[in-house]
């Protein structure tokens, strides 16, 4: 029973020594990361220093990949980020300079620095033309800081220019209605000419085909006077050749002559035969 006892204690001491050394070995990996942390801050202030060196030659390249080497180092250094859109601006890339300038709009405490980010975020928004959004950056920017008089000077010229771009704006507007409702009242017009042109065509066709019909009729209607002139001319021709009442008609004389010879034929013949059969009788009494 003793031996077991001393077994089970020796087992905890055991555990506990095994917790002391995991705990140790967490310490030492939490200040290892810690201590590698500082490292990559260090080393990322050293490349922003870098950056601002080249940056003040106006070697604005260089600073730019300093600067992305710092953040790189460490992801949300906002200073970093904030002297990167310099260096973007300064190449004329402001396109990618609002990309920086944008996430940092509440990266900074003091008041002053955040009056910059919005100034150079509305330098970048002017050198883009989207002059209301520079109104606005200009704005924030005073808002922080309300003496800085070069931030009121750049709102006073976005302001103008503004105003300037809206009544353009504007006035292409009202010409481009101007010109919609020319086109609109030509592509009225031209329906409308082409409807009458269809009206007038049709009207033609219709007068062409009344006309026609008109010369159809006209020429049954002398078709129909000449056959009733060849008639009333044939039933004249009749007229003329039937006899007058009591008279025979040329057809009837000629059937009664012909009649006539006929009977006169039949007689002469049986008088010929009759004369035969006399003068046979004869010869037989002489002979």
């Amino acid at each position: 029973m003793d031996r077991t006892f001393e077994f089970v204690q020796s087992k905890r001491e055991r555990l506990m020594r095994l917790s002391w050394m995991v705990l140790l070995l967490c310490s030492i990996n939490v200040f290892a990361q810690q201590e590698s942390k500082q490292e990559k801050f260090r080393a990322a202030r050293s490349e922003v220093r870098s950056g601002n060196d080249a940056y003040n030659q106006s070697n604005f390249s260089e600073a730019e990949v300093s600067y992305r080497k710092a953040i790189s180092k460490k992801e949300n250094y906002a200073k970093a980020k904030y002297n990167l859109g310099n260096a973007l601006f300064k190449q004329q890339r402001s396109k990618e300079a609002l990309e920086q300038y944008e996430t940092l709009s509440t990266a900074f405490e003091d008041k002053k620095d955040q009056a910059n980010v919005f100034h150079n975020l509305g330098n970048a928004y002017l050198q883009e033309k989207d002059l209301e959004k520079a109104v606005g950056a200009y704005q924030e920017s005073l808002k922080n800081n309300p003496k800085d008089e070069e931030t009121r000077y750049n709102l006073a010229l976005a302001q103008k220019l503004l105003e300037i771009q809206q009544q353009q704006q504007k006035q292409e507007n009202k010409e481009e209605q101007e010109k919609d409702k020319s086109e609109e009242k030509e592509e009225k017009d031209k329906k409308d000419n082409q409807q009458k042109e269809q009206e007038k065509e049709k009207e033609n066709q219709k007068k062409e085909k009344d006309q026609n019909k008109e010369k159809e009729d006209q020429k049954d209607q002398k078709e129909q006077e000449k056959q009733e002139k060849s008639a009333a001319k044939d039933e004249e021709n009749n007229k003329q050749q039937q006899p007058k009442e009591g008279q025979l008609s040329k057809e009837q004389l000629a059937q009664l002559l012909e009649a006539l010879n006929n009977e006169e034929n039949k007689t002469q013949k049986k008088l010929n035969e009759k004369r035969a059969v006399g003068a046979r009788s004869k010869r037989e009494k002489d002979w």
